[in-house]
């Protein structure tokens, strides 16, 4: 019986760790999945808030309530990833060093990279980081949608002008423009009839 009731123990014991290991891979996955899908709805958003401020152009006020509304919303999402990477690290039986942000075994009594003590309350300065780390994080991804608005408002001036020069030259046949007083008239004139101004060179 001893050696049935230990093999039992063996299949047992193989059993709940093989659960386990399923268990934490289909955590993992899902915490992975989550992670691209709001890297993927923050990408989303730098494109709507784009198209917003061009829309909003010429009211600064508006513009800057966009911006903000966007920035808190997207740093929001990054926030929710720093949390599912560390859930992450926790399902690997890892942590990380509150110094340096590298990663360590969970039993790590000092981070191998830095040094740092990590015995002490990690928690409190976990929490000091973050809040650093958050306001930087809220600060640059204004920085960067500012950026990149900026950028796409710049763009779509420079195609509404190409548009415009482009409409402009399509004049029709025997007819040009004033050079004085942009008026469409007979490219046989050598003088503007409207405003008196020479279109031909002599």
């Amino acid at each position: 019986m001893g050696f049935f009731e230990d093999l039992s123990k063996k299949v047992s014991d193989a059993t709940n760790s093989a659960k386990e290991t399923t268990s934490k891979m289909a955590k993992e996955s899902k915490l992975k999945k989550s992670i691209s899908e709001n890297e993927s709805k923050i990408n989303n958003m730098y494109s709507e808030v784009g198209r917003k401020v061009l829309e909003q152009k010429g009211n600064n006020e508006q513009v800057a309530n966009t911006l903000e509304e966007y920035a808190g919303k997207i740093q929001a999402l990054k926030d929710e990833i720093v949390s599912f990477r560390n859930e992450i690290l926790l399902l690997n039986n890892k942590k990380r060093c509150p110094k340096c942000n590298a990663e360590v075994d969970s039993t790590s009594a000092f981070c191998p990279t830095c040094g740092a003590d990590l015995k002490v309350d990690t928690e409190v300065v976990e929490e000091k980081v973050n809040e650093e780390q958050s306001a930087e994080s809220l600060e640059k991804a204004s920085e960067e949608i500012a950026t990149e608005t900026k950028e796409e408002v710049v763009e779509a001036e420079v195609a509404t002008e190409e548009k415009e020069e482009a409409k402009e030259e399509k004049l029709p046949d025997g007819k040009i423009k004033c050079p004085g007083c942009n008026e469409i008239i007979e490219d046989k004139y050598t003088f503007c009839p409207k405003c008196g101004a020479k279109t031909k060179e002599s």
